[in-house]
């Protein structure tokens, strides 16, 4: 009898126990993954935050489950979009801490070595660009000042003037201009060091990985080797007189291996943090609908017309301020002085208690549960067909 109690007990308090445990995992996973969009809030506001969450998610289930259409439509539908409004929010900010714990690590690593990898590959081609243009130019200078030196010695000027035949001070100023941008051009084809130092540093990141690139030797090395090809860009760029490339904005290692989600994290959902995320919330939902509407155990059909006509036998009812049917559980005056015995109405009271048709308002009142509702209009209805 002992166990079998005791047994009761754990079963009628295991509901809310698990509501309170899920609602606190729930309340730390949003709180989480609000963290990651909240920095400039203090912690205190996120917190309140997750928990107003939290408890709009229980209060709605619970009003869900007592709210019914034919009684009042508006009651149910408010219920339900305040349900799936604080769910959907809860179960947005849980994604991206589960997202944190099982996937970021490797998407998100992927994502930023890509980054990295593009940055490099945009400042190799930069590089190669301004090269190719500056020689380009320094090409077509080459082809005018030996098309000028020609014409001098032919006796034309590059106006169309004419000069003596042959060697001259004027074939001699174009000969030596000629040579002077040939030279030029070979000191800009032999500066390469800059393009090679770049195409170093984009061959070392891909050999690397997203495993090598991990490695803080490996990602100061890269970032050595960039810190090289930028100087000799701007070594170039300072001997052809342009604007300088800019560097890769290649960000510190630190920041590199720190695994934040972010919305980019939304451009691939990934399925198993989606599906904890909304079990989590899911499970709440169900302990609390089923704790408002279901009864912990149940009434046996034989003993159901007279434990109702037991429990009737009370003489204080009403209407509470939460539309619940209550009644007063002490005797009442005139009971009282005419010493009415009332162990088997309390006996039957406390059973409807324990098994969750009755739900105590204070010491000396409860209110029926949805579960009451049920049980009382099926035992009113036999009856008045077996009339």
């Amino acid at each position: 009898m002992i166990t079998t109690i005791k047994f009761t007990t754990i079963i009628g308090w295991l509901p809310p126990f698990l509501i309170v445990v899920l609602s606190i995992i729930s309340g730390f996973t949003t709180y989480h993954g609000l963290s990651f969009f909240t920095v400039k809030l203090d912690t205190w506001m996120t917190v309140a935050l997750a928990v107003s969450i939290q408890v709009v998610i229980v209060m709605s289930t619970l009003q869900f489950a007592l709210a019914y259409w034919s009684a009042s439509p508006w009651r149910l539908i408010s219920a339900l979009c305040c349900l799936l409004f604080s769910a959907s929010v809860s179960i947005f900010f849980s994604y991206f801490t589960f997202y944190e714990f099982s996937e970021a690590p490797d998407i998100l690593m992927q994502q930023k070595f890509k980054i990295q990898k593009e940055h490099i590959e945009t400042f190799v081609s930069n590089i190669n660009n301004v090269r190719s243009h500056q020689i380009l130019l320094q090409k077509q200078k080459v082809e005018v000042a030996k098309k000028n030196e020609e014409l001098a010695f032919g006796g034309k000027l590059p106006d169309g003037s004419s000069i003596p035949l042959g060697p001259g001070k004027h074939t001699k100023f174009f000969n030596e201009k000629a040579a002077d941008e040939k030279k030029t051009l070979d000191l800009l084809q032999n500066n390469n060091n800059d393009i090679i130092l770049a195409a170093d540093a984009a061959s070392f990141i891909v050999k690397l990985g997203v495993e090598g690139l991990s490695n803080k030797q490996n990602y100061e090395n890269l970032l050595a080797k960039i810190s090289s090809a930028s100087k000799a860009s701007n070594e170039f760029s300072a001997l052809v007189g342009e604007q300088p490339v800019p560097t890769p904005n290649l960000i510190g290692f630190q920041e590199y291996v720190q695994v934040i989600p972010s919305l980019q994290s939304l451009d691939k959902i990934s399925w198993l943090p989606l599906f904890l995320a909304i079990l989590v919330d899911f499970l709440t939902f169900i302990l609390s609908y089923w704790l408002e509407h279901y009864s912990f155990g149940s009434i046996k059909k034989i003993d159901r017309d007279r434990l109702v006509e037991q429990l009737l036998s009370f003489n204080q009812w009403g209407i509470n301020n939460r539309n619940q049917f209550e009644l007063r559980l002490p005797k009442t005056e005139s009971e009282r002085a005419a010493n009415t015995h009332d162990a088997d109405r309390l006996f039957v009271a406390s059973m409807f208690l324990n098994k969750g048709y009755l739900r105590r308002v204070n010491r000396t009142q409860a209110e029926f549960t949805p579960a009451m509702y049920d049980l009382m209009n099926e035992s009113f209805r036999d009856k008045e067909s077996n009339r």
